[in-house]
């Protein structure tokens, strides 16, 4: 559903099971303008407490199906459609088109989702996203829970945020896609408790909201503080802000046991970074080696061409800082972006004089983890140093990427190498 090979084979599943008792189901994208249309004519056949003010025709009922069809099988279908978030400026908007960074992350797990379809990772997408601030990660993961909860049944979704504030403001994210979801596509639900619940009697799904920060930190599933989702199972889960979690252990100790082990499982962790040696930064660390069931995707500040700019004037020059900086982001773009990354004039000018600013309130440390380059400028030590931060930063951004890693042997083990290179015993 996230891959347009995995979203192919899945409608081609649906339908064929559709045309056990169709044969004639033949499914059509509806252009986008002609389906805010059929919604607009739909909306008034139904009142507020459920009532039908006439049946459906024939028409209508196969222009549903065929919506809820290709909704289901493809992630991009219905989020262009019938997924409205709010912008920056307040008016609400179908999540699609994508930024350009929420675009990479989609691509990465429609990836692993085909990994998961071919059988060739059985532990389903579990991603760990290093990111720097508004890049739309929180956005676009909490549309692919709505996704999944809102069309798929049998299923508990988990929300969590550092703190209930935020917790409650990714909730209210998936709750205002819900809201505006045309009538005969919303599961009805059973009952809503505000910023905590949200339950689908028939289709039995569940949407629970916590937070790593809470002074509750899963006493509203009956547990301990710090159990979060210990003896549930939780096969959709969005965590935020892991960095700055007061109890991020329990990830590990309770969530992750209860994540389980199934292609069509969706667990996305996703986080600015706070310093180093924090269990976001071991999440990070292990999934970059390979080790374990989560996969990491990094998003650069310049993964999004239109949010970090600023105009540059006439007759600017970039320091050499910053061309360090702009040589670096060329140097390691291709490797998290996919693609070969030559900022902009006016990209330059927004970092430099950003990063000044920063400098000045004694604030580069935090500027540096939140628009980073690449992970390693991300997760800084927030501790003192005996050598000036900015200096080790000016070195860090002039070192090159290896290219390649030679181990040299001690001579007592070279010593006792024959001619072929083989030691005695071996």
């Amino acid at each position: 559903m996230y891959s347009p090979l995995v979203s192919e084979k899945r409608l081609a599943k649906i339908v064929d099971a559709i045309r056990v008792a169709d044969p004639s189901f033949d499914p059509k994208p509806t252009p986008q303008e002609d389906a805010r249309k059929r919604m607009a004519q739909l909306a008034p056949l139904r009142e507020e407490g459920g009532a039908m003010l006439r049946p459906l025709k024939p028409e209508e009922e196969r222009w549903i199906l065929n919506e809820l069809v290709l909704s289901k099988a493809s992630f991009e279908y219905w989020a262009t459609r019938y997924a409205l978030i709010k912008t920056k400026d307040t008016t609400s908007t179908p999540l699609f088109p994508l930024f350009e960074s929420q675009s990479i992350i989609l691509e990465r797990i429609g990836r692993i989702e085909e990994q998961c379809n071919s059988r060739e990772r059985l532990d389903g997408i579990l991603v760990a996203i290093l990111k720097a601030r508004q890049l739309g990660a929180s956005t676009l993961s909490e549309a692919m829970l709505a996704h999944r909860a809102f069309l798929y049944g049998n299923t508990t979704a988990l929300i969590a945020a550092d703190v209930p504030a935020q917790s409650a403001y990714l909730y209210n994210m998936l709750e205002r896609i819900y809201d505006n979801l045309p009538w005969w596509m919303q599961p009805e639900q059973k009952y809503r408790e505000k910023e905590s619940q949200l339950y689908f009697d028939r289709t039995d799904s569940l949407i629970l909201v916590e937070s790593g920060k809470s002074v509750r930190g899963g006493a509203t599933l009956g547990q301990e503080r710090g159990q979060m989702a210990r003896g549930k199972t939780i096969p959709l889960a969005h965590l935020s802000e892991i960095s700055t979690w007061e109890n991020a252990g329990q990830i590990d100790d309770s969530l992750m046991p209860a994540i389980p082990r199934h292609p069509r499982t969706l667990a996305i962790f996703e986080s600015t970074a706070r310093g180093r040696g924090n269990e976001w930064h071991d999440m990070w660390l292990v999934a970059c080696r390979g080790i374990g069931r989560v996969v990491p995707i990094f998003i650069p500040w310049y993964g999004e061409s239109r949010t970090y700019v600023a105009r540059a004037p006439e007759g600017w020059e970039p320091t050499d800082l910053t061309k360090a900086h702009a040589e670096r982001a060329l140097d390691v773009s291709a490797q998290w972006c996919g693609k070969v990354i030559r900022l902009t004039r006016d990209q330059l000018f927004w970092w430099e004089t950003t990063r000044t600013e920063a400098k000045e309130k004694r604030r580069l440390h935090t500027f540096l983890a939140e628009y980073c380059a690449d992970p390693n400028e991300a997760f800084q030590n927030t501790g003192q140093s005996v050598f000036p931060f900015e200096v080790l930063h000016d070195i860090r951004q002039r070192l090159k990427r290896p290219v390649g890693l030679v181990e040299i042997q001690p001579k007592a083990y070279l010593a006792g190498l024959d001619k072929e290179g083989l030691r005695e015993h071996d």
